[in-house]
């Protein structure tokens, strides 16, 4: 039986950590190229604006914050620094974390660890007037002494939660004295998840999906708690996790098979190590699901499926477009 498989472009994609990989990848199929070019993210370039300052806040340690100046911003967690970005304030930040790989250009800055393992001393050698953090147990703990050394650190909400999105657009352009700009960018992403949404309508209902990625010869699942949880209920479409009651893990072919998927997610960087989709489409377990047999394998761009950002919306719109022509097993 041969092997239906849609390819969804974007010029960037991303691994599982998300770190990016460039370029574009086509998948052949029964010898044939199928692609759909990816919607262009809206939301990553912004007029330059001048700051409101001082900007006090409240952020999500329930500390209250004052920022005096934006000069030196570092950003750990990809989301907020592509905020930053959409901001208008990219030229500001002179250190990132690993996870921070959009847009494209902030490969190029300091990076000063991964936001899960941060010390303080890579943080504070970059002389920053603001830092901008997940507000996760052990990085808060870490960023104390930086706290304590005088300088602003806002801590921002990782609630697994598409609403969350907005709620980061909104602490940050308040934090750092852009609130128009804030206002525009939480427009832009409310009207995209919306239309998104709304193009879904009630077929989607009736699909049974998951999100997956492939890493060191092991399937892993993207399950309760993740951005790509969030953004296949948003679908509204069955997500075949809450039915298998685990979170973001291995995924073993056994239990892949008994969830039934008619639709499976997966990151563009992937299908490229693989040889494109169809070498995914081979997988132990993916192989024997009614995605594979159906060709209802969509590779996406995961610096927007895996990071609830600006571009949630064009995360969710990219996905909708790949169910367009998606059809239940049964």
């Amino acid at each position: 039986m041969l092997v239906g498989v849609s390819l969804l472009m974007a010029a960037c994609g991303s691994s599982d950590d998300g770190e990016a990989t460039t370029g574009e990848t086509g998948a052949t199929t029964a010898g044939a190229t199928m692609g759909t070019e990816a919607k262009p993210a809206t939301t990553t370039a912004a007029a330059p604006a001048a700051p409101a300052l001082p900007a006090t806040v409240t952020d999500a340690s329930k500390a209250m914050v004052t920022v005096t100046s934006v000069e030196r911003i570092v950003t750990l967690l990809g989301s907020n620094t592509e905020t930053v970005y959409a901001l208008g304030l990219g030229d500001n930040i002179v250190g990132v974390d690993v996870t921070s790989q959009f847009p494209p250009e902030v490969t190029s800055k300091p990076q000063v660890g991964n936001f899960s393992a941060i010390t303080p001393e890579p943080v504070l050698a970059q002389k920053p007037t603001l830092v901008i953090a997940p507000a996760l147990p052990p990085t808060m703990a870490a960023l104390e002494p930086v706290r304590a050394a005088g300088i602003p650190v806002v801590f921002v909400s990782e609630a697994p939660e598409v609403a969350t999105a907005e709620q980061r657009i909104r602490l940050i352009a308040d934090a750092v004295g852009l609130p128009e700009r804030g206002d525009e960018l939480i427009a832009e992403l409310s009207d995209t998840l919306a239309t998104a949404v709304e193009t879904a309508g009630p077929a989607a209902a009736r699909l049974r999906a998951i999100y997956l990625t492939y890493r060191n010869n092991q399937l892993s699942v993207f399950g309760q708690g993740s951005a790509p949880y969030a953004l296949v209920r948003e679908l509204g479409a069955i997500n075949v996790v809450d039915e298998l009651g685990v979170k973001t893990g291995p995924m073993t072919a056994e239990a892949l098979i008994a969830a039934k998927p008619d639709v499976i997610f997966f990151p563009q960087d992937v299908a490229a190590t693989l040889g494109g989709v169809e070498g995914f489409a081979a997988l132990p377990g993916v192989s024997s699901t009614p995605a594979a047999t159906s060709g209802q394998l969509y590779a996406v761009d995961a610096t927007m499926a895996q990071s609830l950002g600006p571009r949630a919306g064009d995360a969710l719109a990219e996905m909708v477009a790949a169910l367009a022509t998606a059809k239940p097993a049964s």
